[in-house]
Parts: structure tokens; sequence; C-alpha cells
């Protein structure tokens, strides 16, 4: 990996007003402006950030990797056992969760990747894991696609809160392929559906019809997600969507990702990693 600062800024206004608090302090002012401080050429299609504002990565040989704030390789994973891993939460920058789908695994690494705790589902009967997040309490939620439900287990490997048969209770098939805890709900994304709220208790809450994402942030009763190499800004209590342009206009992103004053977006090629001025 090579990693070059930027000598240019790249500046963008942003028409929008809305302050983007909870997990971060970073409003979006009318005129606010993003200076692009470093460029890091990567081969992945994965990527995420922490509140420490370190990236994470996933890179083509299935390798877990973190960048730290000046865009250094830090840290890398590289157990191959579980097969490819395809998420990572990094919700607590010292219990991140590797998800492993092909063998229904968790890995949860420390802030320098090492290993801390194991959870293989099919050991407690689940076969099929879909989707699973950090919760509040440093557990895990997990999607069991066997039974439809949502499920909280310990560290003891205890199933300590589950949900009704999801696909029951709405009368159609469920399969979530994303999980989020924030903002004192854990949020389930099937693509084909939409989005599913559940209280922590594994409770029913609410469902929203937006359908066709793969994955979103959850910022102060927000959904952010890129759209059209465009940021859509979601207020789901009121049902109002805006659009934040992105830097270069959008071109070849694949994945961004906001953290407090940082903007990190992940092209074919390169991990750019901007501040906010």
């Amino acid at each position: 990996m090579q990693n070059s600062t930027a000598k240019a800024s790249i500046f963008i206004i942003l028409s929008l007003s809305l302050a983007l608090l909870g997990m971060f302090t970073m409003a979006f002012a009318p005129t606010m402006k993003f200076e692009l401080l470093h460029i890091i050429e990567v081969d992945a299609a994965y990527m995420t950030g922490d509140k420490l504002r370190s990236a994470y990565t996933i890179n083509g040989a299935g390798q877990v990797e973190k960048y730290d704030t000046s865009g250094t390789l830090v840290a890398r994973y590289a157990e191959q056992r579980y097969g490819q891993p395809t998420f990572i939460d990094a919700t607590s920058p010292f219990n991140t969760l590797a998800f492993y789908p092909e063998f229904s695994t968790v890995v949860a690494l420390d802030n320098k990747l090492n290993a801390r705790t194991l959870f293989r589902f099919p050991s407690i009967g689940v076969n099929e894991v879909t989707a699973v997040c950090l919760s509040h309490d440093n557990y895990v939620w997990f999607w069991d696609a066997d039974e439809s439900k949502v499920k909280k287990i310990n560290t003891q490997y205890e199933v300590i809160h589950e949900s009704v048969e999801i696909d029951l209770l709405l009368g159609t098939e469920v399969r979530p392929t994303f999980l989020i805890e924030r903002d004192g709900f854990l949020f389930a994304n099937d693509p084909e559906v939409g989005i599913i709220l559940f209280d922590l208790y594994g409770n029913y809450y609410n469902s929203f019809a937006v359908a066709g994402l793969e994955e979103f942030q959850v910022i102060n009763k927000n959904l952010v997600f890129l759209q059209d190499g465009e940021l859509t800004i979601y207020d789901y209590i009121v049902n109002d969507a805006r659009q934040l342009p992105l830097p270069n206009n959008g071109k070849d992103v694949l994945r961004v990702h906001l953290e407090k004053d940082r903007l990190f977006i992940l092209t074919e090629k390169e991990l750019r990693i901007y501040a906010s001025k």
C-alpha cells in the first residue's frame, strides 16, 4: 500500500442545512468545505470508519486492514480459516466485529486487530446468519435466517434477547443483510423489503419501505447512504430526503463514511480522507 498526502486542497460547497449530531459533532452548514488530506492506494471493495477517525478496509485477499488518522496502515487481521469477511462493525474501536458469512462466524478484534472473542453460531444450532452488529453493551446482535428472528448473544453464547418470527409478523419473507444499533434502536435492512426497526430488547417497533439499500449510517435520526454518486440524508421521522454532493462529483465512489470531522471515500483504487473546514 502506498500512502501519499494530497498537496492540493479540494473543496466542495454543500447546499445543505442539517445538523448531524450523536455520533459526531460535525454539522453541515450552508457553505461547508472539505479538504483532501490523504490518498491511500488500496485494493478493497469494503470500507468503514470509527469514532477515533481510523478507517478499515477488507482487501482483495480477505484481510481486515486499519489505517490511522494520518492514513498509515497500522494493523492487519489476516485469518483465513473462516472464509471471506464481508462486513466490519467499528462502532467500538476496541471491540471491532469482522463478519464471515460463509461459516456464520464473527471475530471480535481489539484496537490492534488482535482476535478477542470468537462467535461461531453453528455451535449453538444457528446455521445461517445473514447479518450482525455490535450492541451498546458489547454483545452481538445477529439475524437467524432459519427462524427469521433477530437475536442477541453474550460472550457465554447465551441468547439474551430475541424477536418474534418476523416473516409471520409482516406476512412476507424477510432476509436482512445489514444490522446496526443506533439512536436506541436496532435497524435491520433487507434490500428487497426495506428497514425494520426493533427496540433494544428485540421487540418489533416499525418498518420503513426504503428498499434497495446495502448499508447506511444512522446519525441523529437520519439515515445516511450513498446513492447515485451522492449522499442521501433521509429523516425517517418526517419522511424527508436531501442530497449531499460529494467531491469530484462522486465519480467512481464505492463507499462513503462520515465520522466527526472526517469524510472517508473509497474508490476502485483509492481510499481518500477529507477534513471538514
